[in-house]
């Protein structure tokens, strides 16, 4: 079973760039697609917000939201509702806030437009038009290096003994995040883990 969020269910009523995939994802299995019910309300809002600046024909929003409503109701999909302890989490998240650094905005821009790396990857300004709302938000920072710089990174270069390759870009990461007082970071890497005083949380993994 796997979960849709609302950008990958409307591959399936508007013709994107990714449509024949999920098409094909839904044609191989019998298995319901499986949303939350929140979807109802962001499947309704982004078809009414692609009609409105022109992506679909007048009165399409419409038809094409009754259509997702007869594949509820028919059980082709299958939305789960949420109770009050997601609302709680939401509210936590959002009273937190989140550090980038520029290294990682540089990573971020090297692989999504890696032609190695994706089938179709994003363009530059693709790729940095999908960061532009991170970066202007008011609950995300970018750091950078401080005039504690090479004290912090000599000093973890003696911690870890012998570094090498390219553990040196993570450590990269982790000198900045001690200079700036940060002490946990959400990733999948686990050569983070090599490095003492630093909480690593992967957030594609149950945290419960």
């Amino acid at each position: 079973m796997l979960y849709w969020d609302t950008s990958a269910l409307i591959q399936l009523y508007v013709a994107e760039n990714d449509s024949a995939y999920f098409l094909q994802r839904v044609a191989e299995t019998d298995e319901p697609i499986v949303s939350a019910s929140i979807a109802t309300t962001e499947v309704l809002c982004v078809l009414h917000r692609k009609e409105h600046l022109g992506g679909l024909k007048a009165g399409s929003a419409r038809r094409l939201f009754r259509k997702f409503g007869a594949d509820v109701r028919s059980g082709r999909i299958l939305l789960i509702s949420y109770g009050r302890e997601v609302e709680e989490q939401a509210e936590k998240l959002l009273g937190l806030t989140w550090v980038l650094t520029w290294g990682i905005v540089y990573e971020f821009l090297r692989l999504v437009t890696h032609r190695r790396m994706f089938r179709r990857p994003l363009s530059a300004t693709q790729a940095l038009t999908f960061l532009d709302p991170i970066l202007g938000s008011e609950l995300v920072s970018v750091l950078g290096p401080t005039e504690r710089h090479e004290q912090v990174m000599r000093s973890l270069v003696r911690e870890l003994g012998r570094p090498a390759g390219n553990l040196f870009h993570d450590l990269e990461t982790v000198v900045i995040m001690r200079e700036h007082g940060v002490g946990e970071i959400m990733t999948a890497d686990t050569d983070f883990k090599k490095f003492s005083r630093l909480i690593v949380t992967n957030p594609l993994l149950d945290r419960s």
